[in-house]
């Protein structure tokens, strides 16, 4: 069995077939000669003036291809790539760069006066470079760096966007995560040889456009799942989601798969395509493929009805590992070493009823960067088998599908009932004249916690009106008692809810209805 590695991939496309297009950007094309040459220069610029000796290189970017480039440098170095949110304020970026001990430190122009801030809170040194910066274009023209052995057991830090705490890094061997990505899509087979591929003797992959954050691990993983099986990576270059122009870039690249987040993008894409100025236009796509948020089925059918024969994909996982894909609206479907595991430690029966944790065999990280005790209790063994207990909670359908219910940590216990926020969600954002919406719990005397609704709406609906239509489509007690208005609902930077931005706004606006 052949090792795996990103940078031995890239160099097979740029020795064999160096004019082969690798990435698209609004401005054209970069071809695997080019790519290959560029990361390598990089490397030697961050060899001659960080002092990196196995540090990790940390990315606080966009998707453009500095990002791309940086990412194999890094590896080119042996030092791990390690993502930060470009949205990051000085204090969170001295958090990354201090957990993992980063020497160096790639970042966004418009983030220049956050991470200036930032390193004046660091008690270490960190080399800095501002990507298309005449420094950056400097380096990207300068000498590679000494050649270096590549191992299957190098390095890639991966750090949590921090939604249900602060964030971590989770550390993967490069062999482990380059199968692990590709499995998802093809379980139980061996990646495609990249150089059989840059041969012409196999198909390439798709081509692809990630139109969420590559600083988020499951559209990284969409990017280098298409890099190595020869595909090219389209990047939009954007600070935030822009429908429009994502359309025109996927018209212009033939895009074949698209990669969201779920209604938070789906949304958007819809009213777009409702303008009916795309009609006929995409007809290089093939598949619609979320990731990392509820995506809600009459939103699936609008989009079918719009892009008629695509393929919509709902991959179910994290940044600790890609689990499983619902790829027809009825579920995830099972495959080997995938359980729910209920309150002692045993898979819960289809049709059973029961709740349970979802847990992952296979390849998985190594753990948690610095942090033991969450490693222990996320990596478990049953039955002697290793297991990352994701931390989502499930039943198991009849036919073995799994339905996911949502996060443990953000369940809402009223009068002794659970409540998911994501179910609920779904439904709330389906009326009309909800633009969107979050499902928090607040205090409650009588019932513990109240379930209550955050929504962002038009047209004056009424509280009651709202109700009504969660009682059409749920049980009473899902339903919220109480609903707060505000302009935005507050969502991370890869298009999730935040929940404490949105507990913070509902304590500023919070009334009982």
């Amino acid at each position: 069995m052949a090792d795996h590695h990103y940078v031995r991939a890239l160099e097979a496309f740029a020795r064999l077939d160096p004019d082969r297009p690798l990435v698209g950007t609004p401005d054209g094309t970069i071809s695997a000669g080019r790519l290959h040459r560029n990361a390598s220069a990089l490397a030697g610029h961050l060899h001659r003036t960080a002092r990196l000796e196995g540090r990790p290189v940390t990315t606080m970017l966009v998707n453009r291809p500095a990002i791309l480039e940086t990412f194999y440098a890094a590896l080119m170095l042996g030092s791990p790539p390690a993502n930060v949110n470009p949205r990051y304020t000085a204090q969170e970026i001295a958090e990354i760069v201090r957990d993992c001990d980063a020497g160096a430190l790639v970042y966004e122009p418009a983030a220049a006066d956050e991470v200036a801030r930032a390193v004046k809170l660091l008690d270490r040194p960190v080399a800095l470079l501002e990507a298309t910066s005449q420094e950056w274009y400097e380096a990207l023209a300068g000498d590679p760096a000494p050649p270096r052995r590549l191992s299957p057991h190098d390095r890639l830090l991966w750090y949590t966007g921090g939604t249900t705490g602060r964030p971590r890094g989770v550390v993967w061997e490069v062999d482990t995560h380059y199968r692990m990505l590709w499995e998802v899509i093809r379980p139980g087979t061996e990646p495609p040889d990249p150089r059989t591929v840059a041969a012409g003797a196999t198909r390439p992959a798709p081509t692809t456009l990630p139109a969420s954050p590559l600083a988020h691990g499951t559209a990284m993983g969409l990017a280098l799942n298409a890099l190595n099986g020869g595909g090219v990576v389209v990047l939009h270059e954007q600070a935030s989601f822009d429908a429009r122009a994502t359309l025109e870039l996927a018209e212009r690249h033939r895009v074949r798969v698209l990669g969201i987040v779920g209604d938070a993008y789906a949304r958007p894409l819809l009213a777009e395509l409702e303008t009916g100025r795309w009609a006929g236009r995409l007809d290089a796509l093939s598949a619609l493929s979320s990731s990392g948020a509820v995506w809600s089925p009459e939103v699936r059918e609008s989009l079918s009805a719009h892009l008629p024969g695509i393929r919509l994909i709902d991959n179910f996982g994290s940044t600790e590992a890609l689990v499983s894909r619902d790829v027809d609206g009825k579920g995830f479907q099972p495959r080997e070493g995938l359980v729910v595991l209920g309150p002692d430690n045993r898979p819960v029966l289809p049709g059973s009823g029961r709740v349970g944790l979802v847990a992952t065999a296979g390849r998985l990280p190594l753990g948690y960067l610095n942090d033991p005790v969450k490693t222990a209790e996320s990596f478990r063994e049953v039955d002697g088998v290793r297991y990352l207990v994701i931390g989502d909670e499930a039943v198991v359908n009849e036919d073995g599908t799994i339905r996911i219910l949502g996060r443990g940590n953000a369940c809402i216990n009223t009068g002794g009932e659970k409540v998911w926020p994501e179910e609920v969600e779904i439904v709330v954002r389906d009326h009309p004249d909800v633009t969107d919406a979050a499902i928090i719990g607040l205090p409650d005397e009588k019932w513990g916690e109240r379930v209550t609704g955050v929504v962002a709406v038009r047209n004056g609906v009424s509280d009651a009106e709202l109700t009504a239509h969660c009682r059409s489509r749920l049980t009473p007690y899902k339903c919220p008692k109480t609903w707060i208005r505000v302009d935005e609902v507050p969502r991370t930077y890869v298009g999730k809810p935040d929940y404490a931005a949105v507990r913070a706004a509902a304590g500023i606006h919070t009334r009982i209805s």
